[in-house]
């Protein structure tokens, strides 16, 4: 059985990558000015320089359920089954957008809230695409897809929380907070929420706290990818690759910047470490 893999634009794949991988992405939108634009276009330079400047801030909101049913009828002709994973509920609406427009087509669609963002659900797309190819069934990736942010760790930190604020992602009071102790917070992303870990002073202390937060070995497993993304901070970006390429020699570790989407509700000073983590052979 031949199932396509649909996901959308904050898994961070490339348009290149997507393309190479067999896999659709649904782009979500960025809103200023009264503008939209699909967060897959934008200029990534240009558009860091857009959250930095005064004035209001731009937005974000979910594809519609017509986006992704154009992406199904596209393809449903090349499968006999779609699986489509998308950005933690709890973060967007896009899983409701998918769910809406599975209703609309024939062939079976399974909706999969990955309860991850970035590169964590750009992970999960890559690995369905193998297990697809492996002859795994439909049912079954589902149920991989399901299960699989709890191999996941999704940690950050940011300069301000202002942006997070703004983005409705906090509250206002630890939003002050924050600001008036100077504290940087280590966040994750816990069953598709984010939680607070620790707060911390300190460029250094952030990246001791985010390295032991994100590579801490979790039982049974050893660390299979990494991720170190950030907007502008290209030194501390290659410190952290370095330190996570001499203590897991054998794990695939990738440097990138923050895709649209998420650095609107960091801002520019956002920075994170993304590990998934395989069963020991």
């Amino acid at each position: 059985m031949a199932i396509g893999i649909i996901t959308d634009s904050t898994s961070a794949l490339t348009m290149e990558q997507a393309e190479k991988l067999g896999i659709e992405v649904v782009p979500l939108y960025i809103q200023s000015g009264g503008e939209y634009r699909k967060a897959d276009s934008v200029k990534i330079d240009d558009y860091y320089n857009e959250l930095d400047a005064p004035g209001t801030l731009p937005t974000t909101s979910q594809p519609s359920p017509e986006d992704f049913l154009k992406v199904y009828k596209k393809v449903q002709d090349q499968y006999e089954a779609l699986v489509v994973v998308t950005i933690s509920s709890k973060l967007s609406g896009t899983f409701d957008s998918a769910n809406l427009a599975a209703k609309m087509v024939q062939v079976p669609v399974k909706v999969v809230d990955s309860k991850l963002t970035n590169y964590g659900l750009g992970f999960l797309a890559e690995n369905l695409v193998q297990l697809s190819k492996k002859g795994t069934k439909l049912e079954a990736l589902a149920e991989y897809a399901e299960k699989f942010y709890k191999s996941v760790r999704i940690v950050f930190s940011v300069d301000t929380l202002d942006h997070l604020y703004r983005g409705g992602r906090i509250g206002k009071a630890k939003a002050l907070m924050g600001g008036l102790l100077n504290m940087k917070p280590i966040i994750s992303l816990e069953e598709g929420e984010l939680k607070p870990l620790r707060n911390v002073r300190g460029r250094k202390k952030v990246l001791d706290e985010l390295l032991s937060a994100s590579v801490t070995p979790m039982v049974g497993k050893k660390l299979a990818k990494a991720a170190v993304i950030a907007c502008r901070r290209p030194d501390d970006i290659k410190k952290m690759s370095a330190m996570i390429r001499e203590r897991f020699t054998d794990a695939k570790v990738i440097d990138d910047r923050i895709e649209p989407v998420i650095a609107t509700h960091l801002g520019t000073t956002g920075f994170g470490v993304i590990t998934e983590w395989a069963d020991k052979k």
